[in-house]
């Protein structure tokens, strides 16, 4: 099946070690839609899974990668690329994790196809720090919007991009 792409999804998970994620079926995130409401089983998308404590607030586990949602509230961790440790996360057992759709990989991914190839390093929360694409060095700026770490801009390459986003956290557009 095709890649998917889509925003504005955050749910609770419970992942326990190395193995698949099961998906809560409702959020508890504002503004946010859960996986199973925006895709079929069999969808592949980018991924985000993150420890969090009972405020919502990351602990310190992450793992960011590329996963199918298999159905019946089942997501598989096909190819983690990038981790609080080794990938995939051995991901501990009676912590609250947070899943949601890493697009900003997504779309870099997609660009590097399109040129042929790039080479993504992370920051340490696990978001795309900068992609190389055919020697460019292109630099992807965050902020909070919505109370949420979001990606605003990419530099490279003499231009610079702006993604603009409405009130609730959506993209609603660039310049």
């Amino acid at each position: 099946m095709a890649k998917e792409f889509h925003d504005s999804v955050a749910q609770p998970v419970t992942v326990t070690g190395t193995g698949n994620a099961a998906l809560a079926t409702t959020t508890s995130y504002p503004a946010r839609r859960t996986l199973q409401s925006v895709v079929s089983a069999g969808a592949v998308v980018q991924y985000r899974i993150a420890a969090v404590d009972a405020n919502g607030i990351e602990t310190g586990e992450w793992e960011t990668g590329e996963g199918t949602y298999l159905g019946s509230d089942v997501f598989q961790r096909t190819t983690p690329d990038a981790g609080s440790s080794t990938v995939p996360v051995n991901f501990s057992a009676g912590t609250t994790k947070k899943f949601t759709l890493s697009i900003n990989a997504d779309v870099l991914r997609f660009i590097a196809a399109m040129t042929g190839g790039a080479s993504l390093t992370y920051d340490s929360d696990g978001d795309v720090a900068t992609a190389t694409i055919n020697g460019t060095v292109f630099t992807i700026g965050y902020t909070t919007v919505a109370g949420k770490k979001t990606w605003t801009s990419v530099a490279g390459g003499g231009s610079t991009i702006t993604l603009n986003y409405d009130s609730n956290g959506r993209f609603a557009s660039y310049s």
